[in-house]
């Protein structure tokens, strides 16, 4: 293996986002970096990577700026979780990082880390970790009782059906004329958001429907969330009425 190319300190960017909203702010997360001096060529991209997946993965932006950080290096974040998703796996990275001779400045904290003997700076690391970690369960506790809320209320979770009442009864027509499911699969065809166009759906979609467990039509679908809104939104009011005469009872008296 041949030894690195002597060279001087470079700055690096590492940029991350996973869901919609977080890939929203990739552009952002640039700018702040070519904000403080980074170079457009020095700063790597990974789009739709989870942070419980960054380290490991093959293929990520992570992995190859492991292999052009040098000692001396310095690694810029927009934020300390763009470098993992829980407290212990941003500070093992970043302790890594620090044995290597390669110092993180977090843009956000405005803090830069770059010795294990410094106590305030491992304090102020472990800390915001923390604080982001607890962030994180937090949010993901809310999810988990949103999601259980809504399913009690009737709402149908998970991806909008596709097939509606005519696509339904033109896949049994085409069967009923002799065709296989390969042939109906492609003259059937929805919408999709990924390409952008209407695009032909699979034989599989097409032998569910045929054996009566493709479930509901994207009408049946829409009409039940419907309802389940306006009973969410109906309880949601007496909930408003009941604490309103709650504080008018205890203002009275």
């Amino acid at each position: 293996m041949r030894d690195k190319v002597e060279r001087d300190p470079i700055d690096w960017g590492y940029v991350r986002g996973s869901t919609e909203k977080q890939k929203s702010t990739l552009i952002s997360q640039r700018d702040a970096m070519l904000a403080a001096g980074v170079k457009p060529e020095h700063i790597l991209v990974d789009d739709a990577t989870t942070g419980k997946t960054n380290m490991t993965k093959h293929g990520t932006a992570w992995e190859e700026l492991q292999g052009k950080l040098q000692k001396g290096d310095r690694l810029v974040v927009h934020s300390h979780t763009r470098l993992g998703r829980k407290n212990h796996e941003i500070i093992y990275a970043v302790g890594n990082l620090i044995e290597r001779g390669i110092s993180v400045w977090d843009l956000k904290a405005n803090k830069v880390y770059d010795d294990l003997d410094n106590f305030e700076q491992i304090l102020n690391l472990n800390m915001n970790s923390a604080f982001g970690d607890k962030e994180r369960v937090e949010i993901s506790s809310r999810t988990k009782t949103g999601l259980k809320t809504r399913t009690k209320a009737g709402f149908k979770l998970g991806q909008k059906k596709k097939l509606s009442r005519s696509h339904i009864a033109y896949i049994h027509t085409l069967r009923e004329e002799g065709h296989g499911l390969q042939y109906i699969a492609g003259a059937v065809k929805v919408y999709s958001k990924k390409h952008g166009k209407e695009m032909p759906i699979s034989p599989t979609t097409v032998a569910k429907v045929l054996s009566g467990e493709y479930g509901m039509t994207v009408e049946e679908w829409q009409a039940t969330n419907d309802r389940a809104r306006e009973e969410m939104y109906k309880t949601a009011d007496a909930v408003r009425r009941v604490n309103q005469l709650k504080r008018e009872e205890h203002t009275d008296d």
